[in-house]
C-alpha cells in the first residue's frame, strides 16, 4: 500500500555561487550587516512512494533538476542561518509536474513546487526579512516565507 509523502528537495552549486556573491555585496553597499548569504533551488513534491529512499535517488538524479557535475542535491533543510523562501504567487509548477511525469515517468508525482531558499548568516530574523523586500523580491509577482 502506498501513502502520499511530502518531500523537499535543497539544490546548491558546489562552485561559488555569482548570484549570491553580487546579492551579498549589493546588502552590505546598502548598509546591512551579514556574514554570508546562500542560495538554493527549492523543489516540494508530494508523491505515492513505496520506497521513499529510492524516489529521492531518482528525483536527485534527474538532470532537470540538478546537474550531478555542478550541484549537491539534498532533502534535509540545514539548520543554521534564517531561511527565506521566494516562490512566484501564481505559479503552480504545472510544466515541471508534466514535465516530471510525462517526460521523465515520475507518474508517482502529483503535485509540485519550486522557489529560491536563501539563508542569511549572522543577521537577524527580522534583518533578513528586510533585505529579502529591499532586495531579494519583487512583490508584484513574488512572495516569500521564513522557514523555520
Amino acid at each position: 500500500m502506498t501513502s502520499t509523502k511530502q518531500l523537499e528537495m535543497f539544490v546548491r552549486l558546489v562552485m561559488p555561487d555569482n548570484i549570491a556573491l553580487t546579492a551579498k555585496h549589493t546588502l552590505l553597499k546598502m548598509g546591512f550587516k551579514l556574514a554570508d548569504l546562500r542560495r538554493e533551488d527549492y523543489f516540494r513534491f508530494e508523491a505515492d512512494a513505496k520506497n521513499t529512499e529510492e524516489l529521492k535517488n531518482l528525483l536527485a538524479k534527474t538532470d532537470v533538476l540538478a546537474n550531478a557535475n555542478k550541484h549537491k542535491v539534498s532533502f534535509d533543510l540545514e539548520r543554521d542561518g534564517t531561511k527565506i523562501l521566494v516562490t512566484e504567487i501564481d505559479n503552480t509548477s504545472q510544466g515541471l509536474l508534466h514535465t516530471l511525469r510525462e517526460r521523465l515517468g515520475f507518474a508517482q508525482i502529483h503535485a509540485a513546487s519550486n522557489g529560491t531558499l536563501w539563508t542569511f548568516i549572522g543577521c537577524t530574523e527580522e534583518d533578513a526579512v528586510k533585505m529579502t523586500k529591499e532586495l531579494l523580491i519583487n512583490e508584484h509577482y513574488q512572495e516569500f516565507k521564513v522557514l523555520q
